[in-house]
């Protein structure tokens, strides 16, 4: 959204020049209650609510405007609302957690689980970052109309595949990006298939539960669950802004159907970022993030495996029918954004408000290098088939993993994080072994090397 991207610079410079930090939590909240008041104040959305936690500081919760217009109820903390494609970092997360399990594997192509597709040879990873080229059915005008002036209309997701395949992929997989609600429905599909259960069921029992999410669901009706903010939107200029907040999940399923409330986004999205409910190695596949601010969709400077990277912070932003929303995790600083407004707009406000805030906020890429260290000589000798090498790593956002690499073939977890140990089979005479550090952030330190001659037995 190029748009959202120049406005949240102009009043990111402004911003900066006040030179409030979050650890000045009044002066900070003044800041963003002034961010607040300018999009309320000026129409652009009936109400919004922010929410910014940082460890050690004092919550500081930002509310504006109204949740239901003609009663002027005051935005509320504890108010659900549907976070649309927030919906996709939950959907991508039950892909992971199966690739985990060996149920699936991240290279699987889409069309061994739903067969007939256009670009049917894109792999899983290619739906989850949105390289796949596959259309997106939220492109076509036709169904958009379709949802728009019949909202309550249920959908399977059959239908909604079927509204894709009718057009031309964009582009063979892995060429470019573009962000496609088709993707995330059909990973959604293969959850189901591999598990046997609804999407609903698997996401609530894997992860809403473990997290405790008690606020957070995957509806199957129109309702949201009291209190909630009305939705808002403008479907015909004559008639202006209506309230659309009774919508069918099932136009959106597995690419954003969710309901949640700000406190339960803020658990999420930590979660989320720290990779609290997958490995170490599936939390660096999704961190293997592509360029996608030149793609279409939704601003970010980078996206992974159902999480974009917006100036250096983690998370998911969502855009449903009445209903715009934003989480973002700073990982160096333990600092979590939570943004809500309840209005569709033509940009995205809650990115637009986020890039406003983050001169305000900690920064969220560490200065420091990602750093390691080996223990031991880099050029050894010995007679034995394996050998453990140990050693540490640093950096200001954590380290995530350490991978070891015997000769060319393919980079394997070591074992431990910060002090961390390698075993490398050994084959008769010269071994070289690669080492490197990868950080929460997915930078990478510079690749070691150690020699090892091992004598023939």
């Amino acid at each position: 959204m190029v748009s959202a991207r120049a406005k949240g610079l102009v009043f990111g410079l402004l911003a900066a020049a006040a030179l409030v930090r979050l650890g000045t939590a009044a002066g900070a909240e003044d800041e963003i209650g002034k961010i607040a008041d300018r999009y309320v104040d000026s129409g652009e959305v009936p109400g919004v609510i922010i929410g910014v936690w940082k460890a050690g500081s004092a919550p500081v919760v930002i509310k504006r405007g109204v949740s239901d217009i003609p009663a002027g109820s005051p935005m509320n903390a504890a108010n659900s609302q549907r976070i649309g494609s927030i919906t996709k970092s939950f959907t991508v997360t039950r892909i992971l957690q199966l690739a985990d399990e060996g149920r699936i594997s991240l290279n699987d192509p889409i069309d061994k689980y739903v067969p007939g597709l256009r670009n049917g040879d894109a792999t899983l990873r290619q739906l989850a970052d949105m390289t796949s080229g596959i259309f997106n059915y939220t492109e076509d005008h036709p169904f958009v109309l379709d949802f728009a002036f019949h909202r309550t209309k249920r959908w399977t997701d059959e239908q909604l595949v079927a509204v894709a395949n009718a057009h031309a992929p964009y582009f063979a997989p892995g060429r470019r990006w573009h962000y496609s609600n088709t993707n995330t429905i059909l990973l959604g599909m293969v959850v189901e298939r591999v598990t046997g259960n609804p999407l609903r069921t698997e996401i609530a029992r894997h992860l809403i539960r473990p997290l405790g999410l008690s606020h957070t669901l995957y509806p199957t009706g129109i309702f949201l669950p009291k209190p909630f903010s009305h939705g808002y939107a403008v479907l015909d200029t004559d008639q202006g802004r209506i309230d659309v907040t009774e919508v069918s999940p099932t136009g959106f399923s597995g690419a954003g159907a969710m309901i949640s409330t700000l406190g339960d986004l803020r658990v999420w999205g930590r979660s989320l970022d720290r990779g609290s409910l997958v490995s170490r190695q599936a939390e660096f596949e999704r961190l293997k993030m592509v360029y996608s601010a030149k793609g279409v969709g939704p601003y970010y400077d980078r996206y992974g495996l159902g999480m974009g990277r917006i100036d250096g912070w983690l998370g998911h932003t969502g855009d449903l029918f009445g209903y715009q929303s934003l989480v973002m995790h700073n990982l160096a600083a333990d600092a979590t954004v939570v943004i809500f407004v309840n209005a569709s707009n033509p940009d995205h406000v809650p990115t637009d408000i986020f890039r406003e805030m983050t001169s305000l906020l900690p920064s969220a890429i560490p200065s420091q290098r990602v750093a390691m260290k080996i223990v031991g000589k880099r050029h050894r000798s010995t007679g034995a088939a394996t050998i453990r090498i140990r050693g540490r790593a640093a950096s200001e956002a954590g380290i995530l993993l350490v991978q070891g690499s015997n000769g060319t073939g393919p980079f394997r977890l070591a074992g431990g994080t910060k002090s961390w140990r390698f075993d490398a089979r050994l084959q008769p005479g010269r071994n070289v072994i690669r080492l490197r550090a990868v950080d929460l952030l997915g930078r990478r330190s510079r690749v070691s090397k150690i020699v090892v001659d091992r004598s023939s037995p």
